[in-house]
């Protein structure tokens, strides 16, 4: 009888023990699971979390955008025998973004005279006025215009390009003018050559552009494939060899 009695006991004690342990593993696993329901809770929603990596959500862009930006071409008179006028596509871009940000319109005399002005102004204070890289055009309208909102980027491309427009800026790009194709340049095309970037057409797969190297530059358009192929930031300096290869905007943003 004490024997029966005893594995009774025995019995009763390990039925216990498994409940209990059972018990503690559920809740172990429920606690577990509310926890990772709180992380996922606390992840943006633009962003979802598999196997601890997250991805976010790409930004989407309009498929069209385009400022009004006024336009001028560089020698607004045709005057392409003045020296500052046949180098002034740097110094008319950022003119034309000037007159875009003060909302002001001008004359082609105002144009010109501005452009012949940025001219004599670098060479008083850099000693030069011809090609300018993005930094020295940067460089530039801080210094002629005052203006600071604005920044150079590097190794850039047409998303780099296509999100600055999306935010409400426009870009100043460097290019080398004889791998677009220009019916309206004269012959022959211009190598280093600075255009202003006023929109984008994604049906159409193109930038529009303010071309200062013709009267007929308004809102002309190059492929993406184009500006892909040209974009060069090329060396200060008149006709200089390149010094590396690498891509660059000039980012002008509206006043603050």
């Amino acid at each position: 009888m004490k024997n029966l009695t005893k594995i009774f006991l025995i019995f009763f004690l390990s039925c216990a023990f498994i409940f209990s342990t059972g018990f503690f593993i559920v809740n172990l696993k429920a606690e577990t699971s509310n926890q990772q329901i709180i992380l996922s809770n606390n992840l943006n929603e633009s962003e979802i979390s598999t196997d601890n990596i997250i991805i976010t959500a790409e930004k989407k862009l309009p498929s069209y955008v385009r400022h009004d930006v006024p336009f001028t071409a560089q020698a607004p008179f045709g005057d392409w025998n003045d020296v500052k006028q046949d180098y002034g596509c740097e110094e008319a871009s950022i003119f034309m973004a000037i007159k875009w940000i003060e909302d002001k319109p001008f004359t082609k005399e105002e144009a010109r005279d501005a452009i012949i002005d940025m001219a004599e102004f670098q060479l008083e204070n850099y000693n030069h006025h011809h090609d300018t890289s993005i930094a020295d055009t940067l460089k530039l309208l801080n210094d002629y215009y005052k203006y600071t909102n604005a920044f150079a980027q590097y190794s850039i491309g047409i998303d780099d390009i296509r999100n600055e427009l999306a935010n409400g800026s426009v870009v100043v790009i460097p290019i080398y003018g004889r791998f677009v194709d220009n019916p309206f340049y004269s012959d022959p095309a211009p190598t280093y050559h600075q255009v202003l970037v006023v929109g984008y057409d994604n049906n159409t797969q193109e930038l529009i552009v303010h071309d200062p190297g013709t009267s007929r530059g308004k809102n002309f358009r190059y492929t993406y494939e184009e500006i892909t192929n040209s974009l060069i930031d090329y060396e200060t300096g008149k006709d200089e060899p390149l010094v590396q290869r690498r891509t660059a905007m000039l980012v002008i943003q509206p006043q603050k």
